[in-house]
């Protein structure tokens, strides 16, 4: 089984490429978000926590 918590993976020490239309991942079954934003362009507010439940449409950071 998978863990109960929440997981930060770093790709940076390598170089990916990928063809168009190729697959770079694929989600099987739970609630997944990923969020990405260019470097420094955005700051999460303090409360939002790894693993803190979070509803619909709540604010997670704010444009810097």
């Amino acid at each position: 089984p998978l863990p109960k918590k929440a997981q930060v993976q770093d790709y940076t020490q390598s170089e990916v490429r990928l063809e168009k239309g190729q697959e770079m991942g694929r989600f099987k079954l739970g609630s997944t978000v990923v969020l990405c934003f260019p470097e420094d362009s955005v700051k999460f507010l303090e409360e939002i926590k790894a693993e803190s439940p979070l509803m619909m449409g709540q604010a997670l950071a704010a444009k810097v």
